[in-house]
C-alpha cells in the first residue's frame, strides 16, 4: 500500500493508515497495560523508592491518577513496586479526573474554557520555542519508509514544517503518522509483542530517533 502525504489532511492519511496497518496484538482489552507494561511500571516503582525516597527518608507515597483503566492500572503498578520489599513505604492512590480534564470534565468545568483563539495562539508560541530534536522529521519519515509495509510518496511535501490547524487546535502533517507509527512501534517493543506491519526490524540508533519525535509531538 502507498500512502500520498499530497492527499487530504492528516486525518484522512491516518484513516489510510489504520486501515492498511496491522497493530500489535496486544493481548489485553482496549487502553489497558500490557503484561509487560505493568511490570515496567512496578519496576520503576522500586527504582523510585530504593533510589530517590530511601534517600530521603519519605515513607508516604500520594499518587494522582486519571480515572482510565491503564491510568488506574498504572498507578496501581507504580504503588505495588514503591512497597515490594517490606520498605515501609504507604501509597494512596487518589482518583481525581476534574485535575486532567479542567474544561472539558463530564460533572461540569473546573476552570472556565479559554477562548480558541487565545489558545491557538500559546499553542505557536510553544511551536516556535521548542526546538525540534537533531534527526529532522524529513530523515525520520525515510526511516517509517524502510521500515514500514506501506510506501510513504515522495518527494514529502514540506516534511519539516509543522503547521497548527487553528480552527481544531491540532498539528496537521506528516508528524501525525510518524508520532502513531513510533508508538505502535516502541510499545511493541517494549512489551515483547510483535508487531506485523514491519518489513524490518529497527535498529536501536532508528528507534530512538522515532521515539523522540513522540516527545516532542506531545
Amino acid at each position: 500500500s502507498t500512502v500520498n502525504l499530497h492527499e487530504g489532511e492528516g486525518k484522512q492519511r491516518m484513516e489510510f493508515f489504520f486501515k492498511t496497518t496491522k497493530e500489535p496484538v496486544w493481548n489485553t482489552p482496549k487502553e489497558w497495560c500490557t503484561e509487560e507494561g505493568v511490570a515496567i511500571l512496578e519496576q520503576t516503582g522500586a527504582w523510585l523508592a530504593q533510589q530517590v525516597l530511601s534517600l530521603h527518608s519519605i515513607k508516604d507515597v500520594r499518587i494522582i491518577s486519571d480515572t482510565s483503566q491503564r491510568d488506574v492500572d498504572s498507578a496501581l503498578s507504580l504503588a505495588k513496586g514503591l512497597s515490594d520489599d517490606g520498605n515501609g513505604i504507604t501509597s494512596t492512590i487518589e482518583l481525581n479526573p476534574n485535575l486532567f480534564h479542567l474544561t472539558n470534565y463530564s460533572a461540569g468545568p473546573v476552570c472556565n474554557p479559554v477562548d480558541d483563539s487565545i489558545l491557538a495562539e500559546q499553542i505557536q508560541k510553544r511551536l516556535d520555542s521548542i526546538p525540534q530534536p537533531v534527526d529532522s522529521l524529513q530523515d525520520t519519515l525515510e526511516i517509517v519508509n524502510l521500515l514500514a509495509q506501506f510506501r510513504l510518496k515522495h518527494p514529502f511535501p514540506d516534511a519539516n514544517s509543522i503547521k497548527l490547524n487553528a480552527t481544531k487546535l491540532t498539528l496537521k502533517g506528516p508528524i501525525n503518522l510518524v508520532k502513531t507509527f513510533a508508538q505502535m512501534l516502541f510499545y511493541s517493543r517494549a512489551s515483547n509483542l510483535a508487531f506485523p506491519s514491519l518489513q524490518a526490524d529497527p535498529t536501536t540508533d532508528q528507534l530512538h530517533q522515532l521515539v523522540q519525535w513522540i516527545g516532542w509531538r506531545r
